[in-house]
C-alpha cells in the first residue's frame, strides 16, 4: 500500500484535498475552543445547520408528498396543478386515507381489547421481591397510563405518525410544577403562642409551595422539530447520535417563567434573561416550515402568528442533547444565535438517559429515515388517480359534449357552453356548429382501477370489501375470504410488532424507569401497591425487570385468538390432563372475553363467596344442631341419632325448598329482562309481519312468568319439604312412630 508521500506532485491533487480537508477540520475544532473553554452556541449552532440541510435536501421534499397523500391531496408538483389541467377532474381517491384508519382501527383493538396489556416479568423469578416489584410495577404503568397520560390518544397518534411520515419521535419527561401561596400562620416564640392586643393569637401571612403538577408525559415531537446525525446506527438513531436536537416552539411568556423558576424535581435550573431583540430573532428562525404548512393544509401556520399581547407570540427554543469527551450534555438555545443555559451533564437532569424513542413501522437497513405508507403507495396512488380522473373526463365529455364551431359565425357562445336544460341558442345556421362525438368509457378502465387496488391492498396488507368484490373467485367461497383475510392480517400484524418493538417498549422502558427515579406522591404509591406502605412499594419498584407489551399474532382477528386458545388448551388436556388443574382461569377469562371486545370478564361470572346468606344461614344452623346432639349422653345415643338424622333431613328439604324459591325468583327476573327487551325491539320494528312474530314471543313469555309467579304463591314448595321427609323416615329407625307422634 502505498503513503501519501510516495505519490508524485503532479498525482498529488486528491492528497492535497485531504490536507486541505484536514485543516478545515482542524480549524472547525479550534473555533469550538474559545480561551480553553467549549464554544456550546457553535457545536449547537453546526449540528443543527448541518443536519438540517441534509433534512431539507432529502428528508423534506418525500414527508411532504406522504402528508399530502394522507390527506387525499395531490402533492405539491402534481400535473394537476398546471394550467393546462385547469378545467379537468382533478379527484384524488382516498385510498391511503382509508388504509391507514383501518390500521388504526387494527391497532386500536390490538392495543385496548384487554386491560392487560402491559406486562412485567421479575428479572429473578425466585426472588419473592424481584416478583413484588415486578408487580407493583406493572400496577404503577397501568395506573399512570390511564390517569396521568392521555395514553389512547397518543398511542394511535404515534401510530398514524409512524405509518405516514415512516418514523415516530416521542419525548418522555416528568412534569413538576409548584405554585406558591399565602397563608396565615400563627405567631409562636418560645414554644408559646404569641397573643395581640385583644388576646387573640397573633398570625402573620407567610409564603408556602404546593404541588401542582407531578406527572409523567409523553409529548410526540414533529419530524419536522427534531434533528439527529444520519451517521448514526439505523437500529438506534438516539442512542448512538452525537447530538440530538428538538426545536421547541414556546409562548414567550413561557420562556420568561423559565428565567424565573427550576424544577426541584428533575434538578434543571432557571435560564438566563434575554432582551426583546433576542426574542424576535427566536421568533422568526421557526417562521414558514413548509412541512408544518402541508400539515396544515390550506389553515394558517398554527406556529406563526403575532399578537398585539407579545407574550403570546411562538418562539422556537432548541434543547440541546451533545456527546463531548465522551458525556452528554444538556442545554438550550433560543434559536442558534443565544445561549438559554449552560451546559450541564444530561444524567443530572434526566436520569433515564436520552429522554427520546424513534420507532418505525418498516425496517429498512442502512435507513435512519423509514418508508411510509403514503410513500410504499405512492406510485400506484398517482396511477390510480389518473385512471380515475380520465374515466370522469371521459364521462363528461360524453354527458356535456364538446362543440366545433365556424369561426367569425353569429352564435350565442354563452348559451352554447351554460347547457342549461330547455335553454335556446341562437345562431344564424345550423351548420355552424357541430357536436363533437366521443366514445363511451370502455371495461378495461374499470378493470384497470381494480387491479390497481388490489396491488395497493397486497403491499399495504389491507382487506376490505372493495378488494372482495373485484375478484369474484376470492369471493364465492369461505375459504377463500379466509385465505385472503389471514394475508392481510399477517401484514397488519407484523406492522404493529414493528411498531411495538421499535417504540412502544422503548416508551414504556423509560416510563418505568421515571417512575422508580421520580415517583414520590404517597397516595399513589398505596394504591399501586394495594395498601402496602409507600415507602416498601417505591424500595420493590426500584428492582429490575423486563417489561413487554402484550401484542402478538392474532391481536387482530379477535375469533382466530380464541381458536388458537381452544385448541392449545384441549391438546394440553390431551396430553397432559394432570395440567388443567394449573390453569389461571381468570387468565384465560380475560382473553377470551377480551378478544370478544369486553375489557374484563369477571362481572358475567358469580364466586363461591356471593352465596345466598339465608342458605348459609340455614346451613350453619344443621351444623349447631349436629354439634349438639353429638354431645349428649351415651345412654340416649340410639333416641338422639333418629333426632338428628331427622333434624337433618327437615333442614335439608329447607334448604332444598329455599333454593327452589331463589331458583324460581332467578327465572322471573330473566323473564322480565327478555320481555323488556322484546317490547323495545317491538316498538322499533317497522314490519307487520316482524312485529306480529315479536309481539307472539312476548305474549309466550309472559304466560311462562305468571306460571313462575303462581308456583311462588302456593304451598307446593312446602308439599315438596314434606314429601322429601316422608320418602327418607324409612331408613331411620322407629322413625314412622316419631313421625305420628
Amino acid at each position: 500500500m502505498q503513503r501519501p508521500e510516495d505519490y508524485d506532485q503532479e498525482n498529488n491533487d486528491d492528497y492535497s484535498g485531504d490536507e486541505e480537508s484536514q485543516q478545515k477540520q482542524d480549524q472547525t475544532l479550534e473555533s469550538y475552543d474559545i480561551d480553553g473553554e467549549v464554544n456550546w452556541l457553535a457545536m449547537a449552532r453546526d449540528s443543527f445547520e448541518t443536519s438540517t440541510d441534509y433534512f431539507d435536501a432529502n428528508i423534506r421534499k418525500q414527508l411532504e408528498k406522504n402528508i399530502s397523500l394522507f390527506r387525499s391531496k395531490h402533492p405539491a408538483g402534481s400535473k394537476y396543478y398546471q394550467e393546462s389541467y385547469k378545467y379537468r377532474s382533478k379527484v384524488f381517491r382516498p385510498k391511503v386515507r382509508s388504509i391507514i384508519r383501518r390500521h388504526e382501527a387494527a391497532a386500536a383493538l390490538a392495543f385496548f381489547s384487554t386491560i392487560d396489556t402491559v406486562s412485567c416479568d421479575p428479572e429473578d423469578p425466585n426472588d419473592e421481591n424481584s416478583i413484588l416489584g415486578a408487580k407493583f410495577g406493572k400496577n404503577w404503568v397501568d395506573f399512570r397510563l390511564e390517569h396521568s397520560i392521555q395514553w389512547f390518544k397518543t398511542i394511535i397518534g404515534a401510530y398514524n405518525e409512524a405509518m405516514v411520515n415512516g418514523i415516530v419521535i416521542s419525548r418522555q419527561e416528568w412534569v413538576y410544577e409548584e405554585e406558591e401561596f399565602e397563608e396565615d400562620e400563627v405567631v409562636v416564640e418560645n414554644g408559646l403562642v404569641v397573643l395581640d392586643e385583644d388576646g387573640e393569637p397573633q398570625t402573620e401571612s407567610k409564603t408556602n409551595h404546593r404541588i401542582k403538577i407531578d406527572k409523567p408525559d409523553i409529548v410526540l415531537v414533529p419530524v419536522e422539530n427534531f434533528r439527529f446525525s444520519t451517521a448514526s446506527d439505523w437500529r438506534d438513531p438516539v442512542g448512538t447520535s452525537p447530538f440530538l436536537i428538538e426545536m421547541i416552539p414556546m409562548f414567550v411568556q413561557d420562556v420568561i417563567e423559565r428565567t424565573e423558576t427550576t424544577n426541584s424535581k428533575t434538578g434543571e435550573t432557571k435560564w438566563k434573561n434575554v432582551n426583546p431583540e433576542h426574542l424576535l430573532s427566536a421568533r422568526q428562525t421557526g417562521d414558514y416550515d413548509t412541512t408544518r404548512m402541508a400539515r396544515e393544509g390550506k389553515r394558517m401556520d398554527s406556529k406563526d402568528q403575532s399578537h398585539q399581547i407579545k407574550l403570546f407570540d411562538i418562539v422556537w427554543v432548541h434543547r440541546n442533547i451533545i456527546r463531548h469527551s465522551g458525556v452528554d450534555y444538556l442545554y438550550y438555545t433560543l434559536g442558534t444565535e443565544h445561549l438559554l443555559s449552560d451546559p450541564v451533564p444530561l444524567e443530572d437532569v434526566f436520569l433515564h438517559g436520552r429522554p427520546y424513542v424513534v420507532g418505525s413501522i418498516v425496517i429498512e437497513p442502512h435507513r435512519n429515515y423509514s418508508t411510509g405508507v403514503p410513500e410504499l403507495s405512492q406510485d400506484l396512488v398517482v396511477e390510480a388517480n389518473d385512471v380515475t380522473n380520465q374515466r370522469l373526463d371521459n364521462i363528461k365529455l360524453i354527458l356535456n359534449k364538446r362543440y366545433r364551431a365556424r369561426r367569425g359565425t353569429n352564435v350565442d357562445w354563452r348559451a352554447l357552453t351554460t347547457s342549461v336544460p330547455g335553454g335556446v341558442i341562437l345562431m344564424d345556421s345550423l351548420d355552424d356548429v357541430e357536436p363533437e362525438e366521443f366514445n363511451d368509457v370502455t371495461s378495461s378502465a374499470y378493470q384497470e382501477q381494480d387491479r390497481i387496488n388490489v396491488d395497493i391492498d397486497e403491499l399495504l396488507g389491507s382487506f376490505s370489501m372493495g378488494s372482495v368484490q373485484t375478484n369474484r373467485h376470492l369471493n364465492e367461497t369461505v375459504g377463500g375470504m379466509d385465505i385472503a383475510s389471514d394475508d392481510s392480517n399477517a401484514v397488519t400484524e407484523f406492522q404493529l410488532r414493528v411498531f411495538t418493538e421499535t417504540w412502544v417498549e422503548g416508551v414504556l422502558r423509560q416510563l418505568i424507569t421515571m417512575g422508580q427515579k421520580y415517583e414520590t406522591d404517597q397516595r399513589i404509591l398505596k394504591i399501586v401497591g394495594e395498601g402496602a406502605d409507600p415507602g416498601t412499594v417505591a424500595a420493590l419498584m426500584d428492582t429490575e425487570y423486563a417489561i413487554k407489551v402484550a401484542v402478538g399474532y392474532g391481536a387482530t382477528a379477535p375469533h382466530k385468538r380464541i381458536e388458537k386458545l381452544s385448541i392449545g388448551l384441549k391438546t394440553v388436556g390431551e396430553f397432559m390432563p394432570e395440567k388443567l388443574s394449573q390453569i389461571n382461569g381468570d387468565e384465560v377469562m380475560r382473553e377470551v372475553f377480551g378478544a370478544l371486545g369486553y375489557r374484563d370478564g369477571s362481572r358475567f361470572f358469580t364466586t363461591q363467596d356471593e352465596e345466598d346468606p339465608q342458605v348459609a344461614e340455614l346451613k350453619k344452623q344443621v351444623e349447631q344442631l349436629t354439634q349438639q346432639i353429638e354431645s349428649g349422653a351415651a345412654e340416649k345415643q340410639a333416641e338422639g341419632q333418629v333426632k338428628l338424622e331427622a333434624v337433618q333431613m327437615k333442614e335439608q328439604g329447607d334448604t332444598q325448598r329455599m333454593q327452589m324459591k331463589l331458583d324460581a325468583e332467578k327465572q322471573v327476573a330473566q323473564l322480565d329482562m327478555q320481555i323488556k327487551y322484546i317490547k323495545e325491539q317491538v316498538a322499533a320494528e317497522k314490519n307487520d309481519i316482524a312485529r306480529g312474530e315479536l309481539i307472539l314471543q312476548q305474549e309466550t313469555l309472559e304466560f311462562q312468568k305468571r306460571e313462575k309467579e303462581l308456583t311462588l304463591l302456593t304451598d307446593s314448595n312446602d308439599r315438596i319439604s314434606s314429601v322429601l321427609m316422608r320418602d327418607q323416615y324409612g331408613m331411620v329407625p322407629a322413625a314412622e312412630e316419631m313421625g305420628q307422634g
